[in-house]
């Protein structure tokens, strides 16, 4: 009790509830600290029947920064920072008629006494004791790792106002406080535009990155979680991002080892089952097309057999014309059409047997077209020919 009241001594800021005195009065210590007309964050934010404007929520997170900067700068981590212990007292007593600006200009924090002095005051706790409310609790907190508990527990704190501010929802819900710090843990949040889609992306970028697993992750200091949110208050870039989903599954992986290669194994297995039967699907159609293109072959050369043929039946029809025909061939100023057409068959014979030499009945045809053509030369006294 006296630690405490030493703790809040060391630290004088308008957002900070000062310590007048403390002492005792018999078995009774006190501490005589000024007195908050407003009643607590908590209190004013339940009364409302809608979420914080997220301006406003942004303001708000902005002034507690600069409160726990003060404290931090001077070696205290509140390690207890909650609406409950953020008391609002109004100069004019009445708190409904106050403006925004009257309202961040009333905050005020309180109840030290679960804060730690950076510089070696470890006497308060023990490792693997839990400090601080679970709903408001780091990860590191949850798990009684006191050696990690520092200034990044406070800013994660102070995300957990803002992301209940922006949504009127805590950022990890449990049923029992067990269950809360086991979540908070393992769980990450969700993006505050869930919940309310009136949250602009930069502050829920902001918010998120105040609620990191990793302490590292986080703002470094509160100064620069205060400037952050004043550079979107004035329309300038923001320095925290949007995570994406790859890196939200690497994280989740780091934060699942076991299960996350498990996962993997299957994966590769479904990969190289899939990959087996594509491959297989490829040579089937591969196949498939090459028979297709084998059988449009077959069929364009049975075609174009057919065609030779009719056309060989044509001409083979001319040629026995002409031989049958004593009247062509023997009639003046024939002899020119009958050797040309004579020619054009025995042209076309000698075509049909060099693709098929086994030919009996072209090579038979053959030999009567070339007979008319020697009878056609010796009656026209062409006899060297």
């Amino acid at each position: 009790f006296a630690r405490e009241a030493r703790l809040v001594a060391m630290l004088s800021h308008p957002a900070i509830v000062p310590v007048y005195e403390t002492g005792a009065d018999g078995q009774i210590l006190f501490i005589a600290s000024a007195y908050c007309n407003g009643g607590t964050l908590g209190q004013w934010f339940r009364e409302r029947d809608r979420n914080v404007d997220p301006r406003l929520a942004a303001r708000i997170v902005a002034r507690l920064c600069e409160a726990v900067q003060h404290a931090h700068v001077r070696g205290v981590v509140h390690r207890d920072l909650k609406p409950g212990n953020v008391l609002l007292h109004f100069d004019d007593g009445d708190a409904e008629q106050t403006d925004e600006s009257q309202l961040v200009a009333a905050l005020r924090i309180t109840d030290f006494g679960l804060a730690r002095f950076v510089a070696g005051d470890q006497q308060l706790t023990r490792a693997g004791a839990t400090i601080g409310t679970p709903a408001y609790m780091s990860p590191e907190q949850a798990r009684g790792a006191v050696d990690e508990i520092g200034a990044a527990a406070d800013i994660y704190a102070l995300g957990a106002i803002f992301y209940e501010l922006l949504t009127g929802q805590l950022p990890i819900p449990g049923e029992s406080n067990m269950a809360t710090m086991r979540a908070i843990e393992n769980q990450s949040p969700i993006s505050p535009q869930r919940h309310n889609a009136q949250v602009p992306g930069d502050l829920a970028a902001i918010c998120l990155k105040c609620l990191e697993k990793d302490p590292r992750l986080r703002y470094p200091t509160c100064q620069a979680l205060a400037d952050d949110l004043n550079r979107h208050l004035t329309g300038r870039p923001i320095v925290a991002r949007s995570i994406g989903r790859t890196e939200k599954l690497w994280r989740w992986c780091r934060r699942n080892p076991t299960l996350s290669l498990a996962l993997g194994a299957l994966a590769c297995s479904l990969t190289i089952g899939l990959a087996v039967i594509l491959w297989q699907q490829l040579q089937t159609e591969s196949l498939s097309n090459e028979l297709v293109a084998r059988n449009d072959q077959i069929e364009r050369a049975r075609i174009d057999r057919d065609r030779l043929s009719a056309r060989n039946h044509n001409l083979i029809k001319q040629y026995l014309f002409v031989l049958d025909d004593t009247r062509l061939l023997t009639g003046p100023g024939k002899a020119a059409a009958r050797e040309h057409l004579l020619s054009v068959a025995d042209r076309y014979l000698e075509e049909i047997i060099e693709e098929n030499p086994q030919d009996p009945e072209s090579i038979l045809d053959r030999s009567r077209t070339l007979a008319g053509l020697a009878r056609l030369k010796f009656t026209l006294g062409e006899t060297k020919s």
